[in-house]
């Protein structure tokens, strides 16, 4: 009767780890094919504005920044031209503190659904400050933003660039 119970015991225990190995596995999987179609989709939009005429800053471009929020950024040689300068990118809205009529917001090249839950590293993260007067609703897609792009140079900050005197425009066209 005893070993009966302990055959019981391990069978249901090796069960439950199968099903938790599966849905690790799905999880991971989706979260991951999902990456990837937004930045499928972020790509595609970009091209068809470059293709309109439009001059866009590269995420590629942003991301030979090195360092971390407690050191500072380094730039790229080829990023630091760009300081001060307006510039257009299309990315993904993130919240800071609300989704309707806001002024400031984070900009990233892929979306996420917690910033503190999947945290961006700090070269992807782009701090966006809406001219005055203008407001605007978060979008799940992807949207073109314009404005003054700045680098924060020194220790400690909290974001290595951002966008002043942001105004949204479409991310596609005719959206």
């Amino acid at each position: 009767m005893r070993r009966r119970s302990i055959e019981m015991v391990t069978m249901v225990v090796g069960m439950v780890l199968v099903v938790a190995g599966g849905l690790f596995a799905n999880y991971f999987f989706t979260k991951t094919g999902l990456a990837k179609h937004m930045d499928k989709w972020r790509r595609a939009i970009e091209e068809e504005r470059r293709d309109a005429g439009f001059e866009l800053m590269d995420w590629g471009l942003l991301r030979k920044t090195k360092g971390t929020m407690r050191s500072g950024a380094t730039y790229a040689e080829e990023l630091k031209p760009s300081d001060g300068q307006i510039i257009n990118i299309i990315g993904f809205m993130v919240p800071l503190n609300q989704f309707r009529n806001v002024t400031e917001f984070l900009l990233l090249p892929l979306p996420i659904e917690c910033y503190f839950c999947q945290r961006p590293p700090a070269r992807d993260v782009l701090f966006v400050k809406m001219a005055e007067g203008e407001r605007t609703n978060l979008f799940k897609e992807p949207v073109l933003m314009t404005g003054r792009f700045v680098l924060n140079p020194g220790k400690k900050v909290k974001y290595f660039y951002r966008i002043e005197d942001a105004y949204l425009g479409a991310g596609k066209k005719g959206g």
